[in-house]
């Protein structure tokens, strides 16, 4: 494992990443607790007794990274901290919220449309396909103004 500084967040308080497996998390020197958005156990820890207790799913996915082993397909954000560590994680596991919302909108070439994917949190919802610019930016509007309200 190679872990990496990414950055000072406050005195005695930095973030760090995993070049390897992309898990990121806060080491705070203040308290000596580390953050992380995944929940996880001591390296020495079972993997196989997580998911026999029902504490994790059968199909969760894990590893392992400086001392511990984490669950990267299950969230957990309770503090600040863990809400910055699940910004820098690069895992390839679970980083949704549930309020994450993201639009993808591109032309085109072949007849200078626009089309729209709108996704919220883990499933994709398109709302708007090969439509004008102008009419799909207004169907877009009024499609988040619905669901708003």
């Amino acid at each position: 494992m190679k872990k990496t500084f990414l950055k000072q967040l406050a005195p005695h308080i930095e973030l760090h990443r995993d070049e390897k497996t992309g898990i990121a998390w806060v080491e705070d020197g203040t308290s000596g607790c580390g953050h992380s958005a995944h929940p996880n156990i001591d390296a020495s820890g079972s993997v196989r007794g997580m998911k026999s207790r029902g504490f994790w799913r059968e199909s969760d996915r894990t590893v392992r990274s400086h001392g511990f082993i984490y669950n990267i397909d299950s969230l957990v954000v309770s503090d600040k901290w863990d809400e910055v560590a699940r910004q820098h994680c690069r895992c390839g596991g679970n980083h949704n919220t549930g309020n994450e919302f993201d639009m993808h909108v591109w032309c085109k070439p072949e007849t200078g449309n626009m089309e729209a994917l709108y996704t919220v949190s883990i499933g994709q919802q398109p709302i708007c396909v090969d439509l004008p610019i102008d009419n799909a930016l207004e169907y877009i509007r009024e499609t988040l103004e619905e669901r708003a309200n």
